[in-house]
């Protein structure tokens, strides 16, 4: 400001009436559990599997082998390490976590201006899906899951299609080698053409925002949004 010269010397202030107001920060990605696993005793598994190391791929069906394994290994507590993934959802939780630490050191009342967070994301019914619910919830992210319709690709729950994305991490020294299957998050549904079961996206929206808005108190202005989107979902 200094550079503008003596009349812009001090920043603006905030604009006269409007005072402090929250937002609503909405990602839309598709929702992935990321399956971490070293395999440096293992060398052979990126032959079994057909994988190049220190790459990444789409699973196919010779992968399927590797997801099942991968997901009753985590399931049962040993040597796979389950956390949400994804570069929307880990994006959203960096900021829940950025903005914990600036109200720690910051004025009062900072926290009740904090933004709210919200995922949108395609999930099946399994284990999973609520794994992710659970972790991004406790970072101070709201997922706004809801399972996949039926009469898609499948009706098998338990078919790579229809449960909730994962993306295997192979750890081999320094290598980091993924294979992510979208599952469910292939596709989002958002155009409500399933009726009231799976609403569209103004109506989810509208949803959010109204209980943000109810959770105020009366008389409170409507939300600024803003919209987080992966490349794959700007397509």
């Amino acid at each position: 400001w200094e550079s503008l010269g003596p009349s812009a010397a001090t920043p603006p202030g905030p604009v006269s009436g409007l005072g402090p107001r929250r937002a609503m920060i909405v990602g839309v990605d598709q929702a992935l559990l990321d399956l971490v696993v070293q395999v440096d005793a293992d060398p052979g598994i990126f032959e079994r599997f057909d994988l190049e190391r220190n790459t990444q791929c789409l699973a196919e069906t010779h992968h399927a082998p590797l997801l099942d394994d991968l997901l009753a290994r985590a399931e049962e507590g040993g040597t796979v390490r389950k956390t949400p993934g994804g570069v929307v959802a880990n994006s959203l939780r960096a900021a829940a976590f950025m903005l914990r630490r600036a109200d720690a050191g910051g004025t009062a009342g900072a926290a009740a201006r904090r933004p709210e967070l919200k995922f949108v994301g395609m999930v099946g019914s399994d284990p999973s899906a609520e794994r992710l619910r659970q972790e991004l919830s406790k970072a101070g992210v709201d997922p706004m899951f809801t399972m996949k319709p039926r009469g898609g690709t499948s009706q098998d729950p338990n078919s790579l299609s229809e449960r909730t994305g994962v993306c295997c991490c192979l750890i081999a020294g320094k290598e980091r080698t993924m294979v992510t299957e979208l599952g469910a998050g292939k596709t989002m549904e958002l155009h409500g053409n399933h009726g009231p079961e799976w609403p569209g996206w103004d109506a989810r929206i509208r949803d959010a925002e109204a209980a943000v808005v109810s959770a105020r108190g009366p008389g409170q202005a409507k939300l600024p949004i803003m919209v987080i989107l992966s490349a794959f979902y700007a397509q």
